[in-house]
């Protein structure tokens, strides 16, 4: 099996960890993708600097929760900002990583059928992330 590095910043190191094992995770239902190796940086922000960057990159002046940054065609390699408060809400948090990491995958989301498929593939990773958690949830 491929490998994949992350890294988190600006949050906590125990908010990190979890981050890193939502994000393995994540990684792991992309093996029916066939995206099997990476290197993601998840980079937690504020609002301002959320704003700053999607106006510098994309000339919107909205304060979006998460904007990724490709790197390399192939593998999921990129950047990953999410807005720091989404942290408050675990299943915003899993639905926008899932959606920044499809992106990372090479799915857009720019006309109505990229959309419908980009959606289709978050929910089947999110369905597959919450069987896991109620299976783990059951054996305790």
């Amino acid at each position: 099996m491929g490998s994949i590095k992350i890294n988190v910043f600006g949050i906590s190191p125990k908010k990190s960890r979890n981050i890193l094992i939502l994000a393995r995770k994540i990684f792991l239902a992309f093996k029916n993708l066939k995206q099997l190796e990476g290197d993601i940086e998840i980079i937690f922000e504020t609002e301002e600097f959320m704003r700053k960057l999607n106006f510098e990159y994309l000339k919107k002046r909205t304060i979006p929760k998460v904007l990724t940054f490709s790197y390399n065609e192939g593998i999921l390699s990129g950047q990953i900002f999410i807005l720091r408060s989404i942290l408050k809400n675990q299943l915003k948090l899993k639905r926008l990583l899932t959606h920044a990491m499809l992106h990372l995958a090479g799915y857009n989301d720019e006309d109505h059928r990229s959309r419908r498929i980009m959606a289709k593939k978050e929910e089947e990773i999110l369905k597959m992330l919450l069987a896991k958690n109620e299976q783990n949830y059951c054996r305790n």
